[in-house]
């Protein structure tokens, strides 16, 4: 059995970023390997959400809304264009009546849809701000671990 580098060596320090860097390849191996990533413990001590360890894939997950987003917003404008084309094909009541219940259709659809843009653009937020906060907390624990033992 050896014995460990005293404490504030160059070795301890090592021996640290190897067991990061390790750590790291094991979690990049369980996601490309299709394993489910370890459980994240939460405040209340207990497991839940999501656990991303690749920052590539989160990336290419945001990208992927980002596209859905942009697409939910360019149907916008076709719905408006539809909604000011819609006029009655006679000045009949009737006539009348179905291009006012076309136009109140067309601007339900507008609502809704400007609502599902709104939710994804939400979503597509709340997927950056985590990316970041995992790159700044992977960043803070590797250097915590890589200055282990330097008291």
């Amino acid at each position: 059995m050896t014995t460990p580098p005293p404490r504030g060596s160059a070795d301890r320090h090592e021996q640290a970023r190897l067991r990061v860097d390790a750590e790291m390849a094991a979690a990049r191996i369980r996601a490309a390997t299709g394993q489910p990533p370890l459980p994240a413990p939460t405040a209340s001590n207990g497991t839940g959400g999501y656990l991303w360890t690749d920052p590539d894939e989160l990336a290419a997950l945001i990208a992927d809304c980002q596209a859905l987003h942009d697409r939910i917003r360019a149907r916008n404008s076709r719905i408006l264009e539809a909604r000011n084309l819609m006029q009655a094909p006679a000045a009949d009541q009737m006539s009348r009546y179905q291009a006012d219940a076309a136009a109140r259709a067309l601007d339900r659809f507008l609502t809704d849809n400007q609502a599902k843009a709104d939710h994804v653009g939400g979503y597509v937020a709340k997927l950056e701000a985590a990316k970041a906060a995992m790159l700044i907390q992977d960043h803070n624990a590797a250097d915590t671990l890589r200055n282990a033992g330097q008291d």
